[in-house]
């Protein structure tokens, strides 16, 4: 596979594979992973940050290793609901709870499950002491919310056998691309390598770079009325950020690394999202992960797990969590992983299904990679899927939608691509190949693409040469009432294959 074009690529976390004619920077890395957690990352949840100069090798802590047998709250996501833009086909607002169907002894969830988790109790602080505007504001973004989820299907679990005859399971062939129109106060400038983050029927949208220049400000975009809405911001003044990780826990985004130029960060931030405020959360003593950015990060129970990225000297394959329990007292754990671990990388993708994190393509600042890893986060142990196909991607987006992960842009070694690549997680766990209708978006990377209400929205991104201002939506149609998977299996011991990729 040939090494991705030196000028064609985001210049975020590798030194010579993405060095490009903006600020010069260094290169992305890889790291283990975690135990009995949930995660509430909806794609893109995957992010970036950076720290200490150290790089984490050799030994790791036992004693900061979560033990597999306990378990913690498990924390929900809710993905709320949004009405179609105009010339898209309107989905049925009448949809109603799926019947349970006894075909097996596997559980499914619907696309609208609610992942049940318990929400960490907001620290107190001044804005909740009568402050009448916070007040209203709370309340409005909880009537917002519980708006969005009486759109959506019911929580309620189905059962099924995996795989099964008695519901389709294959996407709709009617997958449709177009162009997003909008209105409003969008952010001042192109961006990629930025978040976006789903709340309620609001994509929030923090950090992030043009051709030279990071945006400092914060915005979001309502799916309902396609309306852009700049954001005027309390607390404390967050640094330039790209590529870094922003992750909502109840009320409050929580954001870890990423950096601007040479600098890269393991700090952690939180901003909340009814009083609008970004503060530096108390952390407890002890081990921090290294700076980075071009990492992951997903949501299991009570932890946010941090995978990979780069410290602008080397890529890493590392894990960290941080356990988000007390927002009083934040706590880091790394965590110590075996099995077949995978290659240092950064500009990967992570996916959380049931209690396993799924990680998908990245580069380690020289190459880009096809591997498909498995961390069982009960056991904490990697398993390398022998893929019959291998797709080669980096800076891309991976979004689950039913039984499948859709693979949206990203450098296949070559090129930006513009195709839609997805992963069978019920049947095969193999890739299939799927068309769309309509007029895809131009091929990307360091984009922004989130599931919504049988929709998937499309945000900026870079293709080489320009940094990308525009929406796109791709409409699922039928496809996105497929039973989501919450859980799969993995033979730990015969999936292993030659980790060459």
């Amino acid at each position: 596979m040939a090494t991705p074009d030196i000028d064609s690529l985001e210049p975020i976390t590798y030194p010579s594979h993405l060095a490009q004619a903006t600020p010069p920077e260094a290169a992305p890395s890889p790291f283990p992973v975690a135990p009995n957690i949930r995660s509430s990352s909806r794609q893109r949840d995957v992010t970036m940050g950076s720290g200490s100069n150290t790089l984490v090798g050799g030994a790791f802590d036992r004693s900061m290793s979560p033990q597999p047998g306990v378990s913690s709250p498990v924390m929900t996501s809710r993905p709320g609901s949004g009405g179609p833009p105009s010339g898209i086909p309107r989905r049925k607002d009448s949809i109603t709870a799926t019947p349970e169907l006894h075909d097996g002894g596997a559980k499914l969830r619907s696309n609208g499950t609610d992942r049940r988790f318990a929400a960490p109790v907001r620290a107190k602080d001044e804005t909740d002491s009568g402050d009448e505007t916070t007040r209203r504001r709370r309340a409005m973004t909880r009537s917002h919310r519980e708006h969005g989820r009486a759109r959506k299907q019911s929580s309620l679990p189905i059962t099924a056998t995996l795989p099964s005859g008695k519901i389709s399971r294959a996407p709709a062939a009617t997958m449709y691309f177009s162009p997003l129109p909008s209105h409003g106060t969008p952010p001042s400038q192109p961006l990629r390598a930025h978040t976006g983050t789903l709340v309620g029927d609001r994509i929030w949208f923090l950090g992030g770079v043009d051709s030279k220049n990071c945006w400092r400000g914060a915005a979001w975009f309502d799916t309902e009325t396609l309306e852009w809405t700049a954001l005027d911001t309390t607390g404390e003044t967050m640094p330039p950020l790209r590529a870094h990780t922003t992750t909502l826990v109840g009320d409050q985004l929580y954001i870890f690394g990423g950096g601007d130029g040479p600098t890269y960060s393991n700090d952690v931030w939180t901003f909340d999202t009814v009083t609008r405020r970004f503060s530096r959360p108390a952390m407890a003593r002890g081990a921090v992960p290294p700076p980075r950015r071009a990492h992951t990060t997903i949501l299991y129970r009570n932890y946010l797990v941090v995978f990979g990225g780069g410290n602008g000297q080397a890529a890493l394959n590392d894990v960290w969590a941080l356990d988000v329990s007390d927002p009083s007292r934040l706590t880091w754990q790394e965590w110590r992983t075996r099995g077949d671990l995978p290659q240092k990388k950064g500009y990967h993708t992570a996916n959380l299904v049931g209690d396993k994190m799924v990680i998908f393509g990245g580069s380690d600042g020289h190459a880009s990679f096809a591997d498909v890893h498995i961390l069982n986060l009960q056991t904490l142990t990697w398993t390398l899927l022998n893929t019959e196909i291998k797709h080669n991607r980096l800076s891309h987006t991976s979004t689950q939608v039913g039984s499948y992960l859709f693979i949206i842009g990203g450098h296949n070694g070559q090129t930006y691509a513009q195709d839609v690549l997805l992963f069978n997680l019920e049947v095969t766990l193999q890739w299939e190949t799927k068309h769309t209708r309509g007029l895809p978006p131009p091929g990307r990377g360091y984009h922004v693409a989130l599931l919504h209400d049988a929709r998937i929205f499309i945000s900026g991104g870079y293709n080489g040469v320009s940094v990308f201002d525009d929406l796109w939506v791709l409409d699922l149609s039928a496809g996105a009432y497929l039973p989501q998977v919450t859980t799969f299996e993995v033979d730990e011991g015969a999936a292993r294959v030659d980790t060459q990729v």
